[in-house]
């Protein structure tokens, strides 16, 4: 057993993997809450009652507007207001419209580029050897990059999604559009 850890490579190979899976558990734990919360927003809306304990999920989750991000709002989000106002045009453009989807989207790029530099740094040293210095910068600085470049992406592809299903819904509101028309029925009723 203590031949097991004194080999360096399998120890940089568990700790990759250790912080790996926080990660994905910290990504399932997020996903949950959001799912919960668009269960108890559903039901809410649909039986146009007010939510019961049982429903009331909100009292119980992280919400960022209450102060999680905003200490570090004047370390990640931008001083220049035409800047801010693009990005939050994009944002609103992506679907998401809530005050806090800058400051999100500011720390994400953050803490991406931060875990993942991290990561690097740990596995790095299991393929140094074989690289040579400008390798083992680029191996080590790349995923820091992808990490500051993927909210980023991520926001230009929930863009494009979005303009692909209003174009995809645009016939059938028409064809909605014309029925009513046709019915004799005004459009704002």
């Amino acid at each position: 057993m203590g031949a097991l850890f004194s080999n360096p490579n399998i120890l940089y190979i568990g700790v990759g993997l250790l912080l790996l899976s926080l990660a994905l558990v910290l990504v399932g734990a997020g996903t949950v809450l959001r799912s919960r919360r668009t269960i108890a927003r559903r039901l809410d809306v649909s039986s146009n009652a007010p939510a019961g304990p049982a429903l009331n999920i909100s009292s119980t989750a992280i919400t960022l507007e209450d102060g999680l991000l905003q200490r570090f709002e004047k370390f990640v989000t931008p001083k220049d207001a035409t800047q801010l106002a693009g990005i939050r045009l994009r944002l609103v453009r992506a679907g998401y419209r809530k005050p806090s989807a800058v400051r999100v989207y500011f720390a994400s790029r953050a803490i991406l580029s931060i875990v993942l530099l991290g990561l690097a740094i740990v596995v790095t040293p299991l393929i140094a050897g074989q690289l040579p210095v400008p390798g083992i910068m680029l191996a080590v600085l790349l995923p820091a990059l992808l990490g500051f470049f993927l909210p980023t992406f991520w926001v230009e592809r929930q863009i494009e999604r979005r303009r692909e299903a209003a174009e995809l819904a645009f016939p059938d509101a028409l064809d909605m559009i014309l029925v009513c028309i046709e019915a004799g029925n005004v459009i704002d009723q």
